[in-house]
């Protein structure tokens, strides 16, 4: 029982810190780049939920745009107020090719 305790605490305790290192503000720019750069659609809708809307970027392109998804470690985490996520046809797949943060 004790054992089983330990292991508990021990991994809220993680939680409660990694939580407490983004201030619950999302992802890090770094972090979130990671997660979509090269992904489908699907994959980051799977991964991140909706966009908060959707733009056509000429005629084979897309851009997603998150609200206050992400955060700036090196400007003292402050929130990003839109982040963008723009797709472009590859292969017959709308895949991400650039991320920007505003």
């Amino acid at each position: 029982m004790t054992n089983r305790f330990l292991t508990i605490a021990v991994a809220l305790t993680a939680a409660l810190m990694i939580s407490a290192c983004s201030g619950g503000k999302g992802y890090s720019r770094g972090i979130f780049h990671g997660l979509v750069i090269d992904k489908t659609e699907a994959e980051v809708t799977d991964k991140l939920g909706k966009p908060e809307s959707v733009e056509q970027i000429g005629s084979d392109g897309v851009r997603y745009v998150y609200r206050r998804k992400t955060f700036d470690p090196d400007n003292a985490n402050s929130v990003d107020e839109k982040t963008f996520v723009d797709f472009e046809k590859k292969a017959g797949k709308m895949i991400v090719v650039e991320v920007s943060f505003g």
